[in-house]
């Protein structure tokens, strides 16, 4: 703690996240450490992990983190999960159903509130138009007369196919009233600008893109009141082996969450620099709006939440609407297992 502290006070801003291997050969004897190996996304829900490493913190600490880095969702995530390449990474709480229910994973904590999960129509269109017509959710556009029949952009078995599944659903609708297109958040929002399609879901910060070129936010998650959680799952296979190196990094990575939500500003330039590695810019100013809704989860927080409360009431929804079989509740419910996060937090 008294190395993240002398960090944090002198203003090392500049050496955070900027020209970092994956996480090898940093230093010497640090190829000798035992090695955990995480799956990251560019986004607020690794901002921890992407600082121990920069900083060097897994190396003093006595092991040495291995990145992976993915993007446009879970997908890629489990399947390097089944595949046997990954220890533990951090994933939204849509994409844990199924490490959970198809990889056999732990969910071990829940590190942040996820990404903002937008919906984008275009401003012309009878969906924006129809305004506003759910009194439960005052935020949401649209009506279902405009939306049955419409083309949703989004990568399938990520937050985004939640976010849809639960917009149309304020309206009474089903997915089976809608045409969904599976594509990765890139190609679809690109397919979209092209004409594709009547809705796009996009993440931040890329929804700060749209908004600039005027398409029109019609839902998230966060205007429907949905909890959810970004959570590290650990490999079964390897849990009992690791298990003291993962404690290591639970530690770790709620020591940098208490320190980086100490101070709002220094922690907003912390995602202005990961943004950066996307290609997007955003400025400071976006970021602490955003943080408004989006946060790390701190120690303190984490005494009293329930962090497995996201990934069971996706489970349970996906149930509902045919997504998944009612008999892999079970192995999604036990699939929660906190016992090291206790240890760590007492």
């Amino acid at each position: 703690m008294q190395k993240i502290m002398s960090l944090f006070m002198s203003g090392l801003l500049l050496l955070l996240l900027v020209g970092c291997a994956a996480g090898t050969g940093r230093g010497s004897g640090a190829d000798d450490l035992p090695v955990l190996r995480v799956g990251v996304f560019p986004s607020r829900m690794s901002l921890s992990t992407w600082y121990i490493v920069n900083n060097g913190l897994d190396i003093e600490n006595g092991f040495r983190i291995e990145l992976s880095e993915f993007s446009g969702g879970g997908v890629p995530v489990n399947e390097a999960l089944g595949a046997g390449l990954l220890d533990v990474a951090h994933i939204g709480s849509p994409a844990a159903v199924t490490s959970a229910s198809v990889f056999g994973a732990k969910v071990i904590a829940a590190t942040s509130s996820s990404s903002i999960i937008s919906l984008f129509a275009r401003p012309d269109s009878a969906i924006v138009q129809a305004g506003n017509t759910v009194d439960e959710f005052p935020d949401l556009l649209g009506s279902a007369e405009s939306l049955r029949g419409a083309e949703f952009l989004f990568p399938f078995g990520t937050m985004s196919q939640i976010a849809v599944a639960r917009y149309i659903d304020a309206f009474g609708l089903e997915m089976d009233d809608v045409v969904a297109l599976n594509m990765q958040h890139s190609s679809a929002y690109q397919a979209f600008r092209a004409g594709e399609g009547d809705i796009v879901a996009t993440y931040t910060p890329n929804c700060f893109t749209a908004l600039e070129e005027g398409f029109v936010r019609v839902g998230t998650l966060h205007y429907l009141g949905v909890c959810m959680y970004g959570v590290l799952i650990a490999n079964s296979n390897t849990y009992e082996e690791k298990s003291d190196t993962i404690k290591k990094f639970l530690a770790l990575t709620f020591e940098i969450n208490d320190m980086l939500s100490a101070d709002l500003d220094y922690q907003a330039r912390q995602m202005q620099e990961l943004n950066r590695r996307s290609g997007v810019e955003v400025s400071i100013e976006d970021i602490l709006d955003e943080m408004e809704v989006l946060y790390l989860v701190t120690s303190e927080k984490a005494r009293t939440i329930d962090h497995g409360i996201s990934v069971i009431e996706t489970a349970e929804f996906y149930v509902e609407i045919g997504i998944l079989e009612e008999e892999k509740m079970d192995a999604v419910r036990n699939s929660i297992d906190l016992t090291l996060l206790k240890e760590v937090l007492n």
